[in-house]
């Protein structure tokens, strides 16, 4: 009888702590904010309309899902390769996006922006998308994300989402040629969209992190290398409002650049384009600032990468990750002021 109710005191205890466990851990996320990052995600025009690649990323996508609760995602352009889509009737948007990224625990919001093989087709088409579909969130060419920490509403997160085609020009189509930028279409209008991101900078001077996202790195050790126009524009913008990181895709595999600046700061640079094709090139490595390069993936030829991204009161947490469940760098970002 003493037996018996010695381990009916370990049974319960057991029981006891695994509920406190789960319930410190599902508080400990559902306190801060969790989202997705993917670039370079879209797919191949032909069937089966997807690549290996893609499909290990909605899988490692899916793990994560049931482990953490993810609010959102960001694709940062290239969303359908190699010309976009014809309309937002497309077949593609089933073929390339639905029926790969399937899953229930994925019905969460999908924040779009193009990127030079979208604008190959017609990037109005995915904009319009929006209307049929509940997840895909492609409002305009450029939109702002505004995010609370649901345990304190004065812990603030903004995501600017820019179309660097329309600030840039058209990159051309790289898996052919090497990048030669087509000028951007309509200056009118581009100085107006840079003058937009400064705007909406200036906005949010007093959130706690501010995100740019768009599809050209500004630095970047592969295959395209550095955007000369970002470099020029963007980057005095990205350091003069303290912004926390600037994520972009193009090149096809995961980087971390940090650049100082300033009395005391850094700037945060992070490529994650290998979500569909990977590339191992570092062909401009030394066109990059000295010292600056962090973390470069080369082995990706089996396996996709995504960023995992958490945001608490105390840091910006990114996660560099491949589509094969393991966590290949991480980094923490402290809030701006």
């Amino acid at each position: 009888m003493k037996t018996s109710i010695n381990v009916s005191n370990i049974y319960l205890l057991v029981f006891l702590f695994v509920i406190f466990f789960f319930k410190c851990h599902g508080q400990i996320y559902k306190d801060n904010i969790h989202f997705f990052v993917i670039g370079d995600w879209g797919g191949i025009p032909d069937p089966p309309y997807s690549t290996d690649i893609e499909k290990k990323t909605s899988r490692e996508m899916i793990k994560l899902a049931n482990s953490m609760q993810i609010d959102f995602l960001l694709a940062l352009g290239d969303n359908f390769y190699y010309s976009g889509v014809e309309s937002e009737y497309d077949s593609r948007f089933q073929t390339t996006f639905e029926s790969v990224f399937n899953n229930s625990d994925l019905y969460f919001p999908w924040y779009v922006i193009a990127g030079n093989h979208d604008w190959r087709g017609n990037v109005s088409g995915q904009i319009h998308y929006s209307n049929h579909s509940k997840r895909w969130k492609f409002p305009n060419y450029f939109y702002n994300i505004e995010k609370s920490l649901p345990s304190d509403s004065n812990t603030k997160l903004a995501i600017i989402m820019i179309d660097t085609v329309i600030l840039c020009g058209h990159s051309g189509s790289d898996f052919f040629q090497a990048d030669k930028f087509i000028p951007v279409v309509d200056y009118i209008i581009s100085e107006s969209y840079w003058k937009f991101i400064e705007i909406q900078l200036e906005k949010y001077r007093m959130y706690s992190y501010i995100i740019v996202a768009g599809h050209y790195p500004v630095w970047s050790v592969g295959n395209h290398g550095p955007t000369k126009c970002l470099v020029n524009k963007l980057d005095k913008l990205l350091k003069k409002y303290n912004v926390s990181a600037y994520m972009n895709g193009h090149d096809h595999t995961l980087e971390y650049i940090k650049v100082p600046y300033g009395s005391n700061q850094s700037m945060n640079y992070f490529t994650i384009g290998a979500s569909n094709f990977f590339d191992n090139s570092v062909e401009h490595n030394n066109s990059i600032p000295k010292n600056s390069l962090k973390f470069h993936w080369f082995n990706g030829h089996r396996h996709g990468g995504l960023a995992s991204v958490s945001v608490s009161k105390s840091f910006l947490t990114i996660n560099l990750m491949s589509s094969k469940n393991q966590t290949l760098y991480t980094t923490k970002i402290k809030p701006r002021l």
